[in-house]
């Protein structure tokens, strides 16, 4: 395995000049409690989760391809933005910043076609 990773969920709230915006978000509580609940179900694994307000890190979140909330980043890379990641999506990007790829299963359409013959030829 790498060094630890960081999981940065970008979350509607913040400040906007000098007034604080404190709204509700159902989509960024659910986001949020997807990514503890994927870090509860695997302790051995070097990640910590962030969360960020969205407009007081807006030049940031930007800067990586977050226009809107929530905004969920594995590592470096956008996984999700505007709508709640699924499990799979999660743990895909976890997995694969980790660099535990052969623990990922092959899909379906591998599997099938390790078993067909050859084209003839």
């Amino acid at each position: 395995m790498t060094d630890s990773i960081k999981i940065i969920v970008y979350r509607w709230a913040g400040k906007k000049w000098l007034s604080p915006i404190s709204g509700e978000c159902v989509e960024c509580d659910v986001a949020v409690g997807q990514v503890r609940r994927l870090l509860s179900e695997h302790p051995d694994w070097p990640v910590e989760l962030e969360v960020k307000p969205w407009l007081t890190h807006l030049w940031e979140a930007l800067r990586h391809g977050g226009w809107h909330p929530p905004v969920v980043l594995v590592g470096e890379r956008l996984v999700r933005q505007g709508t709640i990641p699924t499990r799979a999506e999660l743990e895909f990007a976890v997995r694969r910043a980790l660099k535990i790829d052969h623990e990922i299963q092959p899909g379906l359409w591998w599997r099938l076609a390790k078993r067909l013959p050859p084209p003839p030829s």
